[in-house]
């Protein structure tokens, strides 16, 4: 169980620090004392425990005026087939429970065709992993990522993962497709084969099968059994973004699902399904 600083983290995106500076200001605020400090840590006193019980009813209040007023909404998410496949799930299920009564709509595409529906507003928000925001757009958050080479477990070393088929999807605009063929090409390595597959559940199923290599974010294959990971020397990162028209006011949609992301991630310990 995580203890009190990793729980402030979590639930409210603070550090330890930034929590107990907040507190000292609104102690000196009020004039009072709202905790009282002694060899087993911290208690409340009663100030502390009468302000807590109206600090409650706030929350609650705002809580349910938040439900109010984004129930019956829909939130239109545009991303990559590969970050929803991997990314967006777990997230969406803590969002789903937090706001029920907030339908989602989740459209993949293109990069160009992510931004093309995100300034025609036919999407929300977008989430992409393309290395700059385009015109009229800006980022709101960004989650960055440790690229990894993927190989079968009877690949033991760098030079072994080389002379091995490579497996990528066609898309040519994809960030992990992309850095690996210029990490090849940088080191005059041409791949002797190329397999393309159009989803990363697919990549990760065939790498593990022995079918060859290939490049993927760490985290996404956490949970998969039967492969190596090697980290590449000067191997760049990628970043997962997302991205809101800078032309439209901020829909409070997005802003819920911003701040969500923010707190879960502020411990950079992505969520499990």
């Amino acid at each position: 169980m995580p203890d009190l600083s990793q729980r402030q983290q979590i639930i409210w995106g603070y550090v330890q620090s930034n929590v107990t500076a907040h507190i000292k200001n609104l102690e000196s605020e009020l004039n009072t004392s709202l905790f009282a400090r002694h060899n087993k840590g911290v208690s409340l006193t009663k100030d502390g425990e009468l302000l807590l019980t109206y600090a409650e009813k706030i929350l609650a209040l705002l809580d349910e005026a938040e439900q109010a007023l984004l129930s019956g909404k829909t939130l239109k998410i545009g991303t990559t087939q590969t970050i929803a496949g991997y990314f967006l799930p777990q997230y969406l299920m803590l969002y789903q429970t937090k706001y029920p009564d907030v339908a989602v709509s989740v459209m993949t595409g293109t990069q160009k065709q992510l931004e093309s529906d995100l300034l025609q507003v036919r999407s929300d928000c977008i989430f992409t992993n393309s290395s700059f925001a385009p015109a009229d757009t800006k980022e709101i958050f960004r989650l960055e990522e440790d690229l990894v080479l993927i190989t079968p477990q009877t690949v033991t070393n760098m030079e072994q993962a080389w002379n091995c088929p490579v497996i990528t999807n066609n898309i040519p605009d994809c960030p992990y497709r992309r850095i690996l063929f210029n990490s090849m090409k940088s080191m005059d390595i041409q791949a002797s084969k190329v397999l393309e597959y159009d989803s990363p559940e697919g990549i990760l199923k065939a790498v593990e099968l022995g079918m060859g290599i290939s490049l993927l974010p760490r985290h996404m294959t956490a949970d998969t059994k039967g492969i190596h990971t090697f980290s590449l020397s000067e191997c760049p990162t990628t970043a997962i973004r997302l991205l809101v028209s800078d032309q439209a006011s901020l829909n409070p949609l997005v802003m819920s699902l911003k701040l969500l992301l923010h707190n879960f991630n502020s411990c950079q310990t992505p969520p499990k399904m």
